[in-house]
């Protein structure tokens, strides 16, 4: 009897330990999450796959090309798990930081696209190179061998 009482105590004893480690843990767990959320930030890969997709739709034939980084932004929230962002649906600091850098990368962008359309007229570019040179440089993230027709002709009206 006196043996087992002493392993229960022993085991009780253990169970106080075990219970304050892992109290301790949680503690520093919470801790990380703070911090790590208030300093999150794109890495290089993210910028690249959210610029790909920001490229992708400006290729794409839309009513308007205004807003482009609202449809990004959408396109990642239903897909943000498949893209390893789900921290934009769970985290208002990361979906600021995802949002800011679409809304500031698209302006560059479409400066860019302008210069090049510009720049294939001065070059008098033939109209069958310029869609396949426009989806190479932009289209994410298989360029097809053929563009859509649609996409010939949105382009074409530029």
């Amino acid at each position: 009897d006196a043996l087992l009482y002493c392993q229960m105590l022993l085991l009780e004893d253990n169970m106080k330990d075990v219970t304050a480690a892992l109290r301790e843990s949680t503690e520093t767990l919470n801790e990380l999450k703070t911090y790590v959320s208030g300093n999150w930030v794109l890495t290089k890969a993210q910028q690249e796959l959210l610029t790909g997709l920001l490229g992708h739709w400006l290729v794409k034939p839309l009513e308007t090309y205004e807003k482009i980084y609202v449809r990004v932004g959408h396109y990642v929230h239903l897909r943000a798990e498949w893209l390893h962002l789900s921290v934009y649906v769970t985290d208002p600091l990361a979906r600021q930081t995802v949002d800011k850098f679409l809304r500031t990368t698209i302006g560059g962008m479409k400066s860019t696209f302008c210069k090049d359309v510009i720049a294939s007229l001065k070059d008098q570019k033939p109209l069958d190179n310029f869609p396949k040179a426009m989806l190479k440089k932009y289209h994410a993230p298989i360029v097809p061998a053929t563009p859509p027709h649609d996409t010939l002709a949105a382009l074409a009206l530029l």
